[in-house]
C-alpha cells in the first residue's frame, strides 16, 4: 500500500497549476482529495457570525470602473483580498438619478426622463470610466444583485464622493432605499438644459 503524504499548505508550490500537472500523467488524485479535506476542515473552523456579507465591507479600496450603466450604477473590478480580481456591480449609495429605461408607470415624464438619464450617465462616464476610483463597499442592495457603495471621485484631493457631487449639480435626488420620489418635468428639463 502506498504511503500517504500528509497535506498542508507547505506542500503547495506557488504558481503551480496542479490540475495541469495531472494532465501530464502525474497522479494527483491524492492531492485533490487531501486539498478538498483541507478546505472542508478550514470551512468548519469559520465563525459564520464574523464573515462579512460582501468583500472588503466598510473599507475604502481602489477599484477600476469598466462600465457605467446609468448615473447611479457602475461596474468595477476590485482585488478581492487585495490579490484576486473580482467584478462587482455597484449601486451608488445615497442617490437616485433619472432612469434610462422607464415607463409611464415609473415616471411622470418617461421620454424626458430617458433623455435626462442619458445626460447624467454620460456625465458620470466622463468622470469615472476607465479610472481608478476609491470605493467604500457597504452591503448588498435591497434586491441582492448589486453591491451598495460610496464612490469617491478619481484624483479628488478632498475625497469628494460622487453622490454629493451629483446632488449638488441637481443631477439626482437623495435616496436611501425608500420609495423613490419621481422626477418632475422641471427637474428633468434642468438636467437637459446643462448640455
Amino acid at each position: 500500500m502506498e504511503e500517504k503524504e500528509e497535506f498542508n499548505d507547505e506542500n503547495l508550490v506557488e504558481g503551480v497549476d496542479y490540475f495541469e500537472i495531472k494532465k501530464e500523467n502525474i497522479v494527483l488524485d491524492k492531492w485533490c482529495i487531501e486539498l478538498h479535506k483541507h478546505v472542508r476542515n478550514k470551512l468548519r473552523e469559520v465563525d459564520y457570525e464574523t464573515v462579512p456579507k460582501v468583500p472588503h465591507v466598510n473599507e475604502i479600496i481602489p477599484a477600476l470602473v469598466y462600465n457605467v450603466y446609468d448615473g447611479d450604477t457602475c461596474k468595477v473590478i476590485i482585488l478581492h483580498g487585495h490579490v484576486i480580481p473580482m467584478k462587482l456591480t455597484i449601486r451608488i449609495n445615497g442617490i437616485d438619478t433619472p432612469e434610462i429605461r422607464c415607463s409611464s408607470k415609473r415616471s411622470l415624464h418617461p421620454k424626458l426622463e430617458k433623455k435626462a438619464g442619458k445626460v447624467v450617465r454620460d456625465y458620470v462616464k466622463e468622470l469615472l470610466l476607465y479610472q481608478i476610483i476609491s470605493l467604500k463597499i457597504e452591503d448588498w442592495d435591497k434586491f441582492g444583485g448589486r453591491v451598495l457603495g460610496t464612490v469617491y471621485l478619481p484624483d479628488s484631493l478632498t475625497n469628494e464622493d460622487l453622490t454629493r457631487h451629483l446632488i449638488e449639480k441637481k443631477f439626482g435626488k437623495p435616496y436611501h432605499g425608500e420609495k423613490k420620489e419621481k422626477f418632475s418635468k422641471e427637474e428633468l428639463e434642468y438636467i437637459l438644459g446643462t448640455i
